[in-house]
């Protein structure tokens, strides 16, 4: 991911954690986020969805990886879908915008 951020001005990334990472965590992630703190955007899931099993990658617009249960790594890769990185894409869209912390 940091090779990725480094070499796109444009990159953006959006990562939504069932966990709270906190800014001045030790954590690699967290280390990252403040190094590159345009790059990329950390949210903790909104409790209404604390009941998902799934975890998903969305490239763009037409790849993506989807894990059924985020404890295996076992899942589906698909390139050049569109509709289903559309609606995976949708489904994050509504997660992250109910996680907007509230300060």
């Amino acid at each position: 991911m940091k090779r990725f951020l480094l070499s796109h001005s444009f990159a953006k990334v959006r990562l939504l954690t069932q966990r709270a990472v906190p800014y001045t965590s030790p954590h690699k992630l967290a280390a990252m986020r403040r190094r590159l703190s345009g790059h990329i955007e950390i949210r903790t899931l909104n409790p209404k969805f604390a009941a998902r099993t799934s975890g998903m990658l969305i490239a763009d617009a037409r790849a993506i990886v989807y894990r059924a249960q985020v404890g295996s790594w076992d899942g589906v890769a698909g390139y050049n879908q569109p509709p289903i990185a559309r609606l995976y894409l949708q489904e994050f869209d509504e997660m992250w915008i109910a996680s907007v912390p509230k300060y």
